[in-house]
């Protein structure tokens, strides 16, 4: 198919509008399009910036090679002054911190207050159209015939958006996606093959929202193995699609599965970030209704902020129901985010 414009005006707002008749791909699309990102430091020293030319729009920006000075309107009559077209902004996307961002690059971006560090910011673009440029230039957008106009760039660093893309969620948004039998097959299968996380992300909820509106049946889910789908939560509480517990003097627990005779899964596979570590190791415990015990992962030492991480816990009862704990060790806790529980055949 041809790249021209006319595909990406056509369709920019897709993004944007994904519709929620599948909730899985839909809280997905949330989770990427307005991420949930951690402010590791003060400041990370980038001297990368974000190109800009010189005109009214500057006043009220960061100017980075000038001491991270805002630019007011004394400043911006020297800047056309000089012989020099562009200057240097700084901004969120070019923030260079590891694993998550800096208050000085969230700082020169969102007029919103200074975040905290170790503290988790929502970052809401305007619109969705950096992303859809992003799609645009890979080769996935070259074939769906999407030619980008400029835009801005992606509102953080594509390696944080890699970092909170966990391969479980995105290999089960795949398979959601394969059950619209409207979606061409090729389609489907190429879908899988594509290494770059964020193009086969977009990629995918590109098909969703080509296709979902117009998909008239729904083939049977494949029978694989999914997410836990939890409905409650003590000292849990449900942010974005996902159970997310504060550190402090307890545990978490959320609510029960239960199996009957001969049905049950061998074992639990939990997938977690650490939000907030307490340097004194943390359990996963499985038990059933009566408070026997069934098994955990043994403890978990000094498992550091970010992640995500992975641990399994078998299970050794017939028939049961079954709670998941978070246990921590000298009654500290760790402030944990369950990415995934997978039943495990």
């Amino acid at each position: 198919m041809s790249r021209n414009y006319g595909n990406f005006l056509l369709l920019s707002g897709l993004l944007g509008n994904v519709p929620d008749a599948n909730t899985t791909i839909y809280n997905f699309a949330r989770h990427l399009l307005t991420p949930r990102v951690k402010v590791v430091e003060a400041d990370c020293g980038t001297q990368l910036g974000n190109i800009q030319p010189i005109n009214d729009n500057l006043v009220g920006k960061t100017e980075l090679l000038n001491g991270d000075a805002i630019i007011d309107s004394a400043r911006l009559l020297v800047l056309k002054s000089l012989p020099q077209t562009t200057v240097s902004i700084r901004t969120l996307p070019t923030c260079v911190t590891s694993g998550g961002i800096c208050q000085s690059c969230f700082d020169a971006s969102y007029n919103t207050g200074t975040p905290a560090i170790n503290s988790t910011q929502v970052i809401t673009p305007d619109s969705t159209d950096s992303f859809f440029a992003y799609l645009g230039n890979s080769y996935s957008g070259s074939l769906v015939g999407i030619r980008p106009l400029p835009t801005e760039p992606l509102p953080v660093r594509k390696g944080v958006l890699d970092f909170i893309i966990h391969d479980t969620h995105l290999e089960l948004v795949n398979q959601h996606v394969e059950t619209y039998k409207a979606i061409p097959a090729d389609y489907i299968s190429y879908s899988y093959t594509i290494a770059d996380k964020v193009e086969r992300a977009l990629f995918i909820l590109w098909l969703y929202g080509v296709y979902a509106s117009t998909a008239k049946e729904v083939a049977a889910v494949p029978v694989v193995p999914t997410c836990v789908t939890w409905t409650s939560g003590s000292n849990f509480t449900f942010v974005d699609g996902f159970w997310e517990s504060p550190a402090g003097g307890f545990f978490g627990v959320l609510n029960a599965e239960s199996w009957a005779s001969g049905a049950r899964p061998s074992s639990v596979t939990i997938t977690y970030e650490v939000l907030q570590s307490e340097d004194l190791g943390t359990v996963f415990r499985v038990e059933d209704t009566n408070g026997g015990f069934i098994g955990d992962s043994g403890v978990i030492d000094n498992i550091p902020g970010g992640g995500p991480y992975e641990v399994t816990v078998p299970l050794t009862f017939t028939t049961f129901d079954i709670a998941l704990l978070q246990v921590g060790n000298f009654g500290l806790y760790d402030a944990i985010r369950i990415r995934c529980v997978l039943l495990n055949a």
